[in-house]
């Protein structure tokens, strides 16, 4: 995970999303789940959302389709339900990220994430906590990789292969756009060069 910068909200939000969930909210003030799910509102900026953040998840970094895209409310709708409708709740999350986060409160908020909290290890292709964090750092850190699954099978195989690819065509620009974490880190490591010749078995 890296810092990531709030997107402007788009100028058919009010109309599209705010104005009809305040007014479920006004009829229903404590929705439940299922009310919550015939007022998906929040549906209608999917591809906004998408647009705006370039298409790559807030939290894992990595670009996503639109198939595989979600709306996640970075303060759950159970916690707070005048947030359900507000853009800057939103982040752009791949659904299976979305999905291990839930209703987790506590997890570090990529809109408000300092510089160099989260390191990539290009031996294991596992996300870690800098070892310069505070002990308590340290801690939201591990938290927030474990909730969200951060280093689930998936995302380690998707990162190796992307070095794996990285390795040939030596495409920075490519993985600027879409794998924003990895490019990072390897500009961070001054390993744009190096990593080229690691060994096959890692790759």
């Amino acid at each position: 995970m890296i810092p990531v910068a709030r997107q402007q909200e788009p100028t058919s939000f009010e109309a599209l999303v705010r104005s009809p969930g305040r007014a479920f909210l006004a009829l229903t003030p404590n929705p439940t789940g299922r009310q919550f799910k015939q007022h998906q509102y929040w549906r209608r900026c999917l591809n906004d959302l998408w647009t705006s953040y370039s298409g790559v998840c807030s939290y894992s970094g990595i670009w996503i389709n639109r198939v595989d895209s979600s709306v996640d409310h970075f303060i759950p709708k159970s916690t707070d339900q005048q947030l359900a409708y507000e853009w800057d709740n939103y982040r752009h999350a791949h659904k299976l990220t979305n999905k291990a986060k839930a209703n987790t409160l506590g997890i570090l908020d990529p809109f408000n994430l300092a510089a160099d909290w989260f390191v990539l290890d290009f031996d294991s292709f596992f996300v870690l906590p800098n070892v310069n964090l505070t002990r308590t750092q340290e801690g939201q850190v591990r938290f927030t990789i474990r909730v969200l699954d951060l280093n689930s099978t998936g995302l380690v195989d998707l990162r190796r292969a992307v070095i794996k690819q990285y390795s040939v065509n030596s495409d920075l620009a490519f993985l600027d756009r879409r794998y924003p974490f990895v490019a990072y880190e390897l500009r961070r490591q001054g390993r744009t060069e190096s990593i080229k010749g690691a060994p096959s078995q890692l790759l």
